[in-house]
């Protein structure tokens, strides 16, 4: 089953209660602001708690369910690796996994177990995105911060549910206590799951979306907090150029981006590689930079989107910064690089 074409995989964390199945009945539903025209692939641990509509059924097949949409949703009866085998063995296999981790479990667990042995070929990590109810981890005991705060160690993108709950200054307590535990933490406010499909899932099946507002209905009542403009919660920025780039500059640029910028992605025309295009990720604060297909045909360029919340990126600043990556004489001390920040 090994292809060269890796099945992007999203682990959705967080504490008993937090809200992380709302957040996946939204994304079976298409309720996320922003819907993605991918077939899903949904594994969770109790499949009973998600609430599927049965005029979305479109057929069942053992554990699995097939849904309008091109949805697949199943339960993890046996060992992860074997039903994510399972799902992608299928003639309708899903572009895209996404798994539930249990409300105990460590999510970096189970990202590590998407990168062992008996996946290889078949699945990449996306990201993972930790759930936490934003009004209960005011008032959290003891055992419940032992756990959230493993949880939030893993977590690429934070997602503070039930944030409509909270006043202003209760919001912004919260967000220093994420803060604390993980200092660049990407942290982005909701209500019923209400949180945009290019934020969960990335920016899709193209390697870059078209820059602009992304519409979004994100919450902040009470206190002095204004409900936002929808369609400017969420904010795109892109960046072309011809000239081939310095894949240790863009790092040092990758690494500088503040915390209110949640994805970037793109294809990268690097110095002193004229064959094959490379191929940026970014998801909060995991990034990588590896060489991909062959530019073939199409005429070497870098195209790069970023995603955040509004006025996280000063295009003037942004732009300076990114000319300085630029390498147009080929000076570079190495070849194309792989860098990841290891967070487990």
């Amino acid at each position: 089953m090994a292809s060269s074409v890796l099945t992007p995989v999203t682990v959705i964390g967080g504490f008993l209660g937090a809200g992380k199945t709302t957040l996946l009945n939204a994304l079976i539903s298409g309720g996320l602001s922003g819907g993605t025209d991918r077939r899903l692939g949904v594994l969770v641990n109790d499949f009973g708690a998600i609430n599927i509509d049965a005029e979305l059924v479109l057929g069942v097949d053992g554990d699995m369910v097939s849904l309008g949409g091109g949805c697949i949703c199943c339960s993890i009866r046996e060992d992860l690796a074997s039903s994510i085998v399972a799902m992608l063995s299928r003639d309708d296999a899903p572009d895209h996994l996404v798994i539930e981790a249990s409300g105990v479990s460590d999510p970096a667990a189970v990202a590590r177990a998407i990168g062992g042995p008996s996946l290889q070929g078949l699945v990449s990590l996306d990201g993972v995105v930790v759930v936490v109810d934003a009004e209960a981890h005011l008032a959290a005991g003891f055992r419940q911060r032992v756990v959230i705060g493993g949880q939030l160690k893993a977590a690429d993108i934070v997602v503070l549910s039930k944030a409509d709950l909270l006043d202003a200054e209760q919001l912004r307590t919260v967000e220093a206590k994420i803060r604390k535990t993980v200092p660049r933490a990407r942290v982005v406010a909701s209500r019923h799951g209400d949180v945009p499909a290019a934020l969960v899932l990335g920016f899709g099946s193209g390697v870059v979306p078209q820059p602009g507002n992304l519409p979004v209905t994100v919450h902040h009542a009470g206190g002095d907090v204004p409900e936002p403009d929808h369609a400017a919660a969420f904010t795109t920025w892109s960046y072309t150029t011809d000239v081939p780039l310095s894949p240790k500059r863009l790092k040092r640029v990758i690494n500088a981006l503040p915390p209110s910028v949640f994805r970037v992605k793109g294809v990268v025309q690097v110095a002193r590689e004229q064959v094959r295009k490379a191929v940026l990720h970014v998801v909060g604060r995991r990034a990588e930079l590896e060489l991909g297909a062959p530019w073939g045909d199409m005429t070497p360029q870098s195209r790069l989107v970023f995603i955040g919340a509004p006025g996280s990126v000063d295009p003037v600043s942004l732009t300076d910064m990114l000319r300085g990556c630029e390498a147009p004489d080929g000076e570079e001390t190495g070849g194309v690089m792989r860098w990841f920040r290891d967070l487990f």
